[in-house]
């Protein structure tokens, strides 16, 4: 076996936390529209699809930052975050 052969079995796995919201900081801008969607679709399903990724150092936000206006708009007081 070639050092390849486990490429994708072998990961790096994170355990989902839970953070505040309003604790995390944002980088990009956002789209109302998308946020609509992403509200409208967390009220049917009733919780998010995937978890947000932050850097744990500095509490920014690398990707969700739609699902984490949506969190504060619901008042959540946790979103799920690797």
């Amino acid at each position: 076996m070639n050092d390849n052969s486990n490429r994708y079995t072998q990961r790096n796995l994170t355990a989902v936390v839970f953070v505040d919201p309003t604790q995390l900081r944002a980088h990009e801008r956002i789209s109302p529209i998308r946020v609509i969607s992403v509200l409208l679709k967390t009220l049917v399903n009733r919780k998010f699809d995937y978890p947000i990724l932050i850097d744990a150092q500095t509490n920014t936000i690398l990707d969700g930052h739609h699902r984490t206006v949506v969190a504060k708009l619901l008042r959540r007081k946790s979103i799920p975050a690797l």
